[in-house]
């Protein structure tokens, strides 16, 4: 009996254990056991009390006992191997898979070049085996394959896959849709949908920064506030803070002058970020709080960390933020100097005058609102800053044109050779900025300057080329005209203005019947006399390269305001010449025909590309956004901006910097992280630069090769505010 009692005893302890496994389960096979659990459990101890009963003695108590028991387990046991078939019967089921497509999990904004990187999480209990990116457009789909070894066998796994845009011959407006189906052998899966539309690429250039009307975060120390940075929710523009000069302080190499933007070591009293870098900040510098701005807020409240529920650090990532805006790419409008109305400002000009939007300048006259970013100085300040150009720009800029000052000839003239040319560059790197005739520093090398050109003009009937060397003197006229051009808009001294009526008749005449320019001629005059001029032989394509600056000479003519006739008409004939010359092939721009664009030692893409650009009209029948857009993929395929390299090519890069600046996005950021640095490292401790490594400036200028690099260089640096606003 005792034998019994114990085995009893040890089969109800097993059976209450796996009583509680059975609470446990979830599946069809959970009730089975847990009734046969239960059978066993009241079978087993019945029995143990009967033995129990039995050796107390009072064996007529355990008859009517022992049939219950007995039914019990044989219950128990029934309802046992049920759950036992149960059980084994789901070995051999097979459940579906899943698949989540966890990023991008949301719609995207892509250009057609892209590639989208998708990933996904998929479950199975036996792992997947198959695979498929399933793409749409218009209804029609296609089935992209993904390989899965990574994932067999695995009951969780994750996988990735590429959706490649530029392979599907997209346009602008495009919306691409796309799921993933998975199968393990017997059951499949698909995921949610998800959509791409096809954008510009300057329409996302800044979709990694967030909306800062949509977030509410206080600034503190180097912690950024989205939007309106160190000014907590005010609304503020000033992004530095109260500090003396409004600098902002985002990153050292933002800054114009370190002891107004914060101590050395962060503790500055208002601004938002100090003066060195975040990495090697003891202690952070001090914010503007919340409203604290507001009229009835009484004296500024400063902390050291935000207030708000969230603080992001976005400065150390790179991040430039400006309020009210959401994307870094040029207003066409008004770098395209579109009449807009009559300007009411007579204390400025004659309001008969009609200009584009305007603002005055330190002269007190309105120069177009395209051109007046040069000449606010917290603007210009800003606007380097946005574009991606550190504090070095500015030194370099300055310290190039210390050196322009200091080797100006004796006449105001510079160079030795090409003189007209070398003296209007070096007057576009003066005003550019916005040194005017006024200038404390540079007033008096800009007057001289452009008294030179009106004088050389005077005695040659408005030419203002210095040698008659007929290719060189038709580029040296352009340039000269360019920048004597921009000096009567940007001063309106009425000296100016007869030579120049004169210098821009020259360019309106010499135009040839395919848009374009081409180099000088002997041409025998009315009167007998002989003198140079523009060719004008129909029978031969012009030049792209002579084009650009005769095109830049009568757009500045035309920013001017003063009525020069024909200028319009020109204008719009010259886009007539961009489109000639372009190869839709490879988005280039030729020489003196299409084919030329395949062509390596003439790089001229950024010369039709800034044409296009900085003029809206002509363009009948031409997607002028596809053009720009392929031209400055073009640009940047087969330029690389390497200053010491035997390719590099400073006339080609002058014009390709202010396209790839102009279209914006990344095309600016890809470029603008080779050149910025590469030529602030290129100029020598007098301000001037160094050779580049072809050398083409020195073969091309000779012993003006200096002055010639020097204000390619400098009018580079200058295109964070040139002409943009």
């Amino acid at each position: 009996m005792t034998g019994k009692l114990l085995s009893s005893l040890i089969l109800a302890g097993a059976t209450g254990s796996a009583l509680a496994a059975g609470f446990s389960l979830e599946d069809g096979g959970g009730f089975l056991l847990t009734a046969a659990i239960f059978g066993l459990l009241s079978g087993h101890l019945t029995t143990a009390h009967l033995a129990l009963l039995e050796r107390t003695g009072r064996k007529s108590k355990t008859k009517k006992g022992k049939g219950l028991a007995l039914g019990n387990v044989i219950l128990g046991y029934a309802f046992l191997f049920g759950w036992l078939a149960t059980a084994a019967m789901s070995l051999f089921q097979d459940e579906p898979p899943t698949v989540t497509i966890t990023s991008p999990s949301e719609k995207v904004r892509k250009p057609s070049y892209h590639e989208l990187m998708i990933k996904l999480d998929v479950t199975d209990d036996n792992g997947v085996e198959n695979a498929k990116l399933v793409v749409s457009k218009d209804g029609k789909e296609a089935n992209l394959p993904m390989d899965v070894d990574s994932a067999a066998k695995k009951k969780i796994a994750q996988l990735s896959c590429v959706l490649p845009l530029s392979k599907m011959k997209l346009e602008i407006g495009d919306v691409v849709t796309y799921y993933v189906v998975v199968d393990d052998g017997v059951q499949e899966a698909k995921s949610e949908q998800f959509q791409v539309e096809i954008v510009d690429e300057s329409d996302v250039a800044m979709d990694d920064v967030p909306d800062s009307e949509s977030r509410q975060i206080a600034s503190g120390g180097e912690r950024a506030k989205l939007g309106d940075v160190g000014t907590g929710e005010s609304g503020d523009v000033r992004k530095g803070g109260s500090n003396e000069n409004d600098q902002n302080a985002l990153h050292e190499d933002q800054l114009i002058n370190d002891q107004l933007a914060g101590a050395a070591q962060g503790e500055g009293d208002i601004t938002n970020v100090a003066s060195k870098p975040l990495e090697e900040q003891d202690e952070s510098g001090q914010a503007l709080i919340g409203d604290n701005l507001d009229e009835d807020s009484g004296a500024p409240v400063f902390q050291r960390e935000g207030s708000g529920e969230e603080n992001i650090d976005l400065a150390s990532e790179g991040f430039v933020l400006t309020p009210r805006r959401d994307k870094f790419s040029i207003d066409q409008s008004l770098f395209e100097a579109e009449e807009v109305q009559e300007l009411d400002r007579p204390e400025a000009r004659d309001t008969e005058i009609k200009r584009t939007l305007a603002k005055l300048n330190t002269m007190g006259v309105s120069v177009p609102k395209s051109m007046s970013g040069r000449c606010d100085k917290i603007g210009r300040r800003s606007r380097l800053a946005e574009g991606g150009g550190g504090v070095g720009v500015e030194t370099a800029v300055l310290k190039g044109l210390d050196w322009l000052k200091a080797t100006q000839n004796e006449d105001g003239s510079w160079g030795k050779k090409h003189i007209g040319a070398m003296t209007g560059l070096a007057l576009l790197c003066f005003l550019g900025h916005c040194e005017l005739t006024d200038s404390s520093e540079y007033g008096d090398a800009v007057s001289r300057g452009a008294k030179w050109l009106v004088e050389k003009g005077d005695k040659q009937n408005g030419w203002l080329y210095h040698n008659n060397h007929r290719h060189g003197a038709a580029y040296a006229h352009g340039i000269a005209t360019y920048g004597l051009a921009e000096a009567f808009s940007m001063t309106e001294k009425e000296w100016m203005l007869p030579v120049l009526t004169k210098s821009v008749a020259h360019i309106v005449n010499g135009q040839k019947s395919d848009g374009g320019w081409f180099y000088l001629e002997n041409v025998r005059k009315a009167n007998g006399k002989t003198e140079l001029d523009f060719k004008r032989n129909d029978a031969e394509g012009s030049d792209t390269s002579v084009s650009g600056w005769q095109f830049q000479a009568l757009k500045a003519a035309y920013n001017s305001g003063a009525e020069f006739p024909g200028v319009k008409e020109s204008l719009t004939e010259s886009i007539k010449n961009f489109y000639r010359v372009y190869s839709p092939t490879n988005g280039g721009f030729g020489y003196r025909k299409r084919s030329d664009a395949k062509n390596a030692k003439h790089k001229l893409t950024g010369v039709g590309a800034l044409g296009l650009q900085g003029w809206k009209f002509g363009h009948d029948g031409q997607d002028r956004n596809l053009v720009v857009n392929k031209a400055c993929q073009h640009i940047l395929k087969s330029s690389r901006f390497r200053y010491d390299s035997k390719e590099s090519n400073l006339y080609s890069w002058y014009y390709d910097t202010q396209a790839l600046f102009n279209k914006g996005g990344s095309y600016w950021a890809k470029w603008n992280e080779q050149m910025q640095p590469q030529l602030i490292r290129a100029q020598n401790p007098d301000g001037s630069f160094k050779e580049e490594g072809s050398g083409t400036t020195k073969s091309r200028a000779s012993e003006d090769a200096k002055v010639y690099r020097t204000t390619l260089c400098l009018l580079m640096l200058e295109v964070y505010y040139r002409y943009v606003y």
